[in-house]
């Protein structure tokens, strides 16, 4: 017999609804389907590069290999950051400091920019040794 939570959900049910992980979860709160379809495009690139992993912190997506080196920031026009840890010596005319020391950022808008997905190809395995 399976008994309720306190909720009023039977336990199995509620198992099922807090399996969710942090990065499904992540990915569901974004807010728009073509940014979410990017951060999806964004993962499935890093999650290609060998010996990358990919975790969640302080609710973004960071992706290591060994050591921190990239995370995504989603921003709230629609565009998303590709931020690049230790990047001080890092040379790429699309990359923005912003007035950072050891971050540099390089904005994607959309899909279809093929300019910065090239200069993100670049950079990645410059970063990532692949």
């Amino acid at each position: 017999m399976l008994r309720d939570d306190a909720r009023g959900v039977p336990t199995k049910v509620s198992k099922l609804i807090l399996e969710v992980s942090p990065i499904d979860a992540f990915f569901e709160q974004i807010k728009t389907n073509e940014q979410r379809e990017l951060v999806y495009v964004l993962h499935d690139f890093f999650k290609s590069i060998p010996n990358v992993t990919c975790k969640l912190r302080y609710k973004t997506l960071f992706y290591d290999q060994e050591k921190w080196k990239v995370y995504l920031l989603i921003n709230k026009n629609g565009s998303v950051d590709v931020s690049f840890l230790n990047a001080q010596n890092l040379l790429h005319p699309l990359l923005e400091d912003r007035g950072r020391k050891m971050v540099k950022s390089l904005n994607i808008q959309s899909l279809e920019d093929d300019k910065r997905w090239q200069a993100l190809d670049k950079i990645a395995k410059k970063v990532f040794k692949y």
